[in-house]
């Protein structure tokens, strides 16, 4: 690495942080507000509020990236064109391409960060702010466990209940254990349906257990009174963003399988390896932009990286939208963002003034 290039990381780096820190600091400030009204009705101290904020940082610096990458590279070399050291590499023969590569190679690095850290760290801190909010903070008691995706909970009649999807208000696969001493009853339903006050099971098996005989009973339909409403069982739910790429994957194929919509799910899912591209996307237009701006400096770079962002965002958010709702597929709305930025962050680089 040439000394200009190893000069240029380094204030990359050091614009790259500051950029980050100060996006945290705006993004945990709001969330601190917003939370610090939710706990005054329940008495909760200080120190879990700051314990909730702790735990939302990794989500925050997932999105954080993009723009942290976007700025570095605009400023560093909007500086490095107001001091007219591009226009020193030029007479000396160099090329600013090369020159300027080190950016597109922070870029892929950020990248590929991005990706570890929403893979690896984010989804468990995630589950962990929400369980800090609301059993912590809320004081809400909180009975539910996941293993392998499937929901375990205890009913309002003590009963373990086993929920293997659920999905509005519709539950594929529910397992009914009630005890007595013992297990005393045992209901496996194929499906229920909320129905308004109860839940009604369909194509049940009961199995009854008294004093060492058994016995199976088959019921068509049967009300169910135990088990918590659609919308509490929807707040305990596991959200995408909780969920690692493997364990979305499965459990949108559980879904698909059992006949659900899914393509939220499968819009996110794309999306975890789709939203990453983005460092490289911002990498080649903030380079490209820099190289074909005639009179640098780090406010004018500033301005037009907010303004990329802010375009970025904008059809980001509609693309979601468009994808949720099932307008367009889930490749397409996860996908379409990233690939046009990165491709018009490329022929903008190729095409950036020598």
């Amino acid at each position: 690495m040439g000394t200009l290039s190893l000069m240029f990381l380094k204030q990359a780096l050091k614009v790259f942080g500051l950029t980050i820190g100060g996006m945290l600091s705006i993004f945990l400030l709001i969330e601190f507000f917003e939370v610090l009204k939710f706990a005054e009705g329940h008495g909760a101290p200080l120190l879990l509020i700051f314990k909730y904020l702790f735990f939302t940082l990794p989500r925050y610096l997932v999105f954080a990236f993009p723009l942290g990458v976007l700025l570095s590279t605009m400023v560093v070399l909007g500086v490095a064109s107001k001091a007219r050291e591009l226009v020193a590499v030029q007479a000396l023969g160099g090329s600013l391409r090369r020159a300027t590569a080190v950016f597109i190679l922070l870029g892929a690095f950020w990248a590929g960060t991005s990706f570890l850290f929403a893979e690896k760290i984010a989804p468990a801190a995630t589950a962990m702010a929400r369980h800090v909010r609301n059993a912590e903070i809320g004081g809400k008691d909180t009975e539910v466990a996941f293993n392998r995706q499937r929901m375990w909970m205890r009913s309002k009649n003590g009963a373990i209940v086993k929920i293997n999807i659920f999905s509005g208000n519709t539950i594929k696969g529910l397992s009914v254990f009630e005890f007595n001493k013992g297990l005393k009853r045992r209901l496996e339903a194929e499906e229920a349906v909320w129905g308004g006050k109860v839940w009604i099971l369909h194509n049940v098996r009961i199995y009854e257990f008294d004093r060492g005989s058994s016995w199976v009973t088959n019921k068509d339909v049967i009300e169910y009174e135990g088990l918590a409403k659609p919308a509490t069982l929807g707040e305990e739910e596991r959200t995408p963003e909780e969920m690692t790429y493997p364990e979305l994957h499965a459990y949108t194929k559980r879904l698909q399988r059992a006949g659900f919509r899914a393509e939220k799910h499968l819009v996110n899912l794309y999306g975890k390896i789709s939203f990453p591209l983005v460092c490289l996307s911002m990498a080649l237009i903030g380079t490209a932009l820099a190289l074909r701006q005639k009179k640098g400096g780090g406010m004018r770079s500033v301005g037009m990286a907010v303004g990329v962002t802010v375009v970025y965002w904008a059809l980001h958010m509609l693309m979601l939208s468009l994808g949720y709702s099932a307008r367009v597929s889930p490749v397409v709305s996860a996908w379409f963002g990233p690939t046009l930025f990165l491709a018009l962050g490329g022929v903008l680089y190729f095409r950036a003034e020598k």
